[in-house]
């Protein structure tokens, strides 16, 4: 059997076929960096459900629904993330008393707390991927938001059907 390094990286070898694996593996490597980094700052938060926090944090109580929608996710991962949250303590589930169906979520103090320390470690990870950018010869960040937005005009599903 032939060594990992004498072979191409597969999937960069495919090309744009694979443009989500690859955003996938970035994703998910930035995501391991934040969970050492969390752990080292003392930081008891799945990265994944950061954006959860910060939204509660600057908007106040939410409704799944509403904070699925403002975090452009699916409903399900939303529940998925504010479980979690559940039993690290950060956050606590109530049901709205003008209509039961609905969940509102908040932070209780120690999620206020987390929250804060997260609002303040802004300026490490802005900072860390500055040098990423710099290290990379390449912002991604425009062009993520601009494919983003097309695609919010466009779905991908039309444009494979339209190909």
């Amino acid at each position: 059997m032939e060594a990992e390094t004498d072979q191409p990286d597969f999937v960069q070898a495919e090309g744009v076929f694979f443009l989500a694996h690859i955003l996938r593996r970035l994703s998910d490597e930035i995501i391991e960096g934040c969970v050492s980094w969390y752990a080292d700052m003392g930081l008891d938060v799945p990265p994944r459900t950061a954006s959860t926090l910060h939204l509660l944090y600057r908007r106040g109580p939410q409704s799944v629904t509403k904070m699925a929608s403002a975090l452009r996710q699916s409903h399900p991962l939303a529940i998925q993330w504010i479980r979690q949250l559940t039993t690290l303590g950060l956050v606590e589930t109530a049901k709205n008393e003008a209509d039961r169906r609905r969940t509102i979520v908040s932070l209780t103090a120690q999620g206020i707390a987390m929250s804060e320390r997260l609002v303040g470690s802004h300026e490490a990870f802005e900072v860390a991927y500055a040098q990423l950018v710099q290290d990379a010869g390449a912002d991604p960040f425009d062009g993520l938001w601009r494919l983003e937005g097309a695609l919010q005009k466009r779905s991908m599903t039309d444009r494979l059907r339209l190909a």
